[in-house]
């Protein structure tokens, strides 16, 4: 949601069901349509109750969380089931390390256990990235053997 920056975006562009999750209000200079449902909690306290429910297939998943990159990696793992196969996947990297290389070595290492997951795991810098971000697109596997 971060708090409602990818959320209005989705919005504006016409998906008909966004699931936002921040323990933020979403920043909004107007409330949230319809298709918005806000649930104002830490994704790790919101993946149960999702997982609970029937029929959620997503087509992307998009997570810009303020975490570091094996959290972010570990949560989407675990939020597989909710996806369709091949389904869309952005994810923000935030750099939490104070030293260039210990973070080169974490981004590495959780783009490698991604690929496990994922399909297509490519790196960018968006030009909304901040210099201690980057981007990671992929694809939610298509086949369910994981």
């Amino acid at each position: 949601a971060s708090p409602g920056g990818w959320t209005s975006y989705l919005a504006e562009r016409g998906c008909s069901k966004i699931i936002a999750i921040d323990p933020a209000e979403l920043r909004q200079t107007e409330p949230p349509p319809p298709c918005v449902e806000h649930l104002r909690q830490k994704l790790q306290d919101a993946l149960p109750g999702l997982l609970q429910r029937k029929g959620l297939a997503a087509d992307l998943y998009c997570c810009d969380m303020n975490a570091a990159p094996s959290l972010v990696v570990e949560l989407f793992t675990q939020a597989v089931p909710l996806l369709k196969p091949g389904a869309q996947v952005v994810l923000t990297f935030k750099n939490v390390y104070p030293k260039k290389r210990v973070w080169e070595a974490e981004r590495d290492a959780q783009l490698d256990r991604l690929r496990s997951v994922a399909d297509d795991v490519h790196l960018v810098q968006l030009f909304a990235n901040t210099p201690r971000e980057c981007t990671v697109l992929c694809r939610a596997k298509q086949s369910t053997e994981q």
